[in-house]
């Protein structure tokens, strides 16, 4: 057995064990370890938690409340976290290896005040609904441009309420093949960080020629 099915075996035995707990339990660790496929928990919540033969308003009530309210306080906790490094460990990082990398402290700052009409709030919420946009990844951005703390975790919870109801829905619908969905949301979300990244990377290299 591959660690990463260890992983999705343990998760779910804990969800079907220990039903919201293990669920909230389930997306705090998520958070913290990379390891744990974001999907993972809310599609193996939907499949162990919501009866078989439950009928359109169970399954969509068992998922808004068991899942999405449960999963988006988790997620939103979980978070604040990775948005506290961003926040306290941003600023001390640029100013000191920003020079290489052609960015100053300045240059963040401005960015954060053009993104302060609101549009960082409707970015957050699209992150978090969107489930193959990694979470970890935009809370420490979110962090590093001092977005205000009360809007990140707003709009978070918002966000992350379609996003963990609907994996709910789905891990339901799919059945034991949830599994199946897991890895493949798993890759697509691996693939989407490692874009973010070199984005960033060009955006940085861009600046450097430039200059």
């Amino acid at each position: 057995m591959s660690l990463t099915q260890l992983v999705i075996e343990t998760v779910s035995s804990w969800i079907r064990d220990l039903g919201w707990i293990g669920v909230f339990g389930g997306v705090m660790l998520e958070t913290a370890i990379t390891i744990i496929p974001s999907p993972l928990v809310p599609m193996a919540a939907g499949f162990s938690l919501i009866p078989t033969d439950a009928d359109f308003m169970k399954v969509l009530a068992t998922s808004i409340v068991l899942i999405g309210l449960t999963g988006s306080i988790a997620a939103t906790l979980g978070s604040l976290a990775h948005y506290a490094i961003g926040y306290y460990g941003g600023r001390p990082l640029i100013e000191r290896y920003g020079k290489w990398l052609g960015i100053s402290w300045n240059e963040v700052e401005s960015f954060t005040d053009k993104l302060s009409n609101g549009k960082d709030s409707l970015t957050i919420f699209a992150s978090r609904a969107l489930p193959i946009v990694p979470l970890s990844i935009i809370s420490i951005g979110a962090g590093l441009l001092k977005i205000k703390a009360n809007r990140f975790t707003l709009f978070t919870f918002l966000g992350c309420l379609p996003r963990y109801t609907v994996l709910g829905i789905a891990g339901y619908l799919v059945g034991i093949a949830y599994e199946e969905m897991v890895n493949i949301l798993d890759t697509a979300e691996t693939a989407v960080a490692i874009l973010i990244i070199v984005g960033i990377a060009l955006y940085i290299l861009v600046r450097r020629l430039r200059g």
